[in-house]
């Protein structure tokens, strides 16, 4: 050992007297000369046999051992230790996520960092084990996430409808799906519609009958909605984006007719009805309908409300390289001139 250690750069030496010494059971000094020799990982595992976890840490920390098997042993070690702090970090160096998480909430209690893991990495069993320790604690919205996150989207709804937070879910399943529209996404949403149109939710069962790919149903649905005066904006504005999603000629006649009045006698704001022409790139018929809402603007007073829409809607065309017609340049110009005259006349008074 004394001639070995004095040979400082005959790495090959230290190893082979490395080998010998560990071949007599000799561990502590085949591990000093395995580090000698610059076979940390060698000299980590024989620490690790002989349970000097204090080097095993040294050389980890200092000399950057990636050894899945060390690490593992390592934070095995330091877990049956009580040391979890060190246990999480070598199971992340090693990768081994699962058991990361597992002491993050059943021995640290700190669930903000094993969520930021299963967001990191997508797995679908820290998802699960984060939902039940939300569970465990009460916390039902945080269980119905992680329970949609790890896809048992089934056992969060029963877990939704049975706590009366169904809406929770609903939200959590808009965004699970807001990339994606795959059959167990229809029938996710399905399932919500027909729950919101059990429960006379009218505007919710139309928004998941549409997201559910039944948009006639869904924005009749909506339409009644807005019919009996419920958040008559949001279910409008919902019928016109599943409108402009699917296209299909005969639920945008129906929406047109609803805005124009022939369903109801009752002719909603012509604001609807652009948004909708805007949303199908009927930019013809958005253009006369905007005219019309800046007379309107204009009656009331509002005239750069006019002139926003006017100019905007001008500018559109100009882009998608349409004609403008006359009526909408001379309603530009002259609610411009006077937009211009208002100004003389304030600088007039200074």
């Amino acid at each position: 050992m004394e001639l070995a250690l004095q040979l400082e750069d005959d790495h090959s030496v230290h190893l082979e007297c490395a080998e010998i010494l560990e071949s007599f059971k000799l561990y502590t000094d085949a591990a000093l000369l395995y580090e000698k020799g610059q076979d940390y990982e060698k000299a980590a595992k024989i620490y690790l046999k002989i349970k000097n976890s204090r080097k095993v840490d040294e050389l980890t920390t200092s000399k950057g051992i990636n050894g899945k098997d060390v690490l593992t042993q390592f934070a095995k070690i330091e877990e049956t230790e009580g040391r979890y702090l060190k246990a999480v970090d070598a199971y992340l160096k090693a990768k081994d996520y699962l058991n990361a998480i597992r002491i993050l909430l059943d021995h640290i209690k700190n669930p903000g960092q094993a969520i930021e893991i299963v967001k990191e990495t997508k797995l679908i069993e820290g998802s699960k084990m984060i939902a039940k320790f939300f569970q465990k604690m009460n916390d039902t919205s945080s269980a119905i996430e992680f329970l949609v996150l790890s896809k048992c989207n089934d056992e969060a709804f029963r877990l939704a409808s049975s706590t009366g937070q169904i809406d929770t879910y609903a939200n959590v399943l808009v965004e699970r799906y807001k990339d994606e529209k795959d059959e167990k996404a229809l029938s996710d949403f399905q399932s919500l519609a027909i729950f919101y149109e059990q429960n006379k939710n009218l505007l919710k069962a139309g928004q998941f009958y549409c997201l559910a790919g039944q948009t006639q149903k869904g924005v009749k649905l909506l339409i009644q909605s807005a019919s009996f005066n419920r958040n008559e904006e949001e279910a409008l504005k919902m019928a016109i984006d599943s409108v402009s999603k699917v296209k299909d000629d005969q639920v945008v006649r129906y929406l047109i007719d609803y805005l124009i009045g022939e369903v109801d006698g009752i002719p909603k704001d012509f604001k609807y009805l652009f948004k909708l022409y805007m949303s199908l790139k009927q930019y013809k018929e958005a253009a006369k309908t905007a005219v019309i809402i800046a007379r309107e603007e204009q009656n009331a007073g509002n005239y750069r409300n006019a002139h926003d829409l006017i100019f905007g809607m001008c500018q559109e065309l100009r882009k998608q390289k349409i004609n403008i017609s006359l009526e909408m340049q001379n309603s530009l110009m002259l609610i411009h001139s006077y937009l211009l005259a208002k100004v003389k006349v304030r600088l007039k008074k200074k």
